[in-house]
């Protein structure tokens, strides 16, 4: 099961129903690709003293994965098309706290060692 959230913090001077519309539309066609997965939808407010005000969304997924594939492919072109409209996504994900290891110090986490995939740096 793949899990993520989308947190949208929208940077331009466009009424949040309009792109709440559009992304009304995005999730509509995700969840026709992927019938089984979850996406949840959550508007995020911040309180001030004079009223809430709002901030964006936070998009969550469970996609199975027999849907990742095409689901994969939408999400793709979504935040593709999500950071071009403004929407500054931030995709967050689980972390394998497997894969890390506790610091030679033994005072903090270390990232896990990826030997090889220096990205052509060396």
């Amino acid at each position: 099961m793949l899990q993520f959230a989308i947190r949208c913090h929208p940077t331009v001077p466009v009424p949040s129903e309009e792109l709440e519309q559009w992304l009304d539309v995005q999730m509509d066609k995700l969840r026709a690709d992927a019938p089984t997965a979850t996406v949840r939808v959550s508007h995020l407010s911040q309180a001030l003293p004079s009223g809430d005000v709002e901030i964006g969304w936070l998009l969550e997924f469970e996609v199975p994965e027999s849907e990742r594939l095409l689901a994969h492919e939408h999400l793709a072109v979504t935040l593709t098309d999500m950071v071009l409209l403004g929407f500054q996504p931030t995709v967050l994900a689980p972390v394998d706290i497997a894969a890390w290891r506790i610091a030679d110090t033994g005072a903090a986490l270390a990232a896990p060692s990826f030997a090889g995939t220096n990205g052509g740096r060396s």
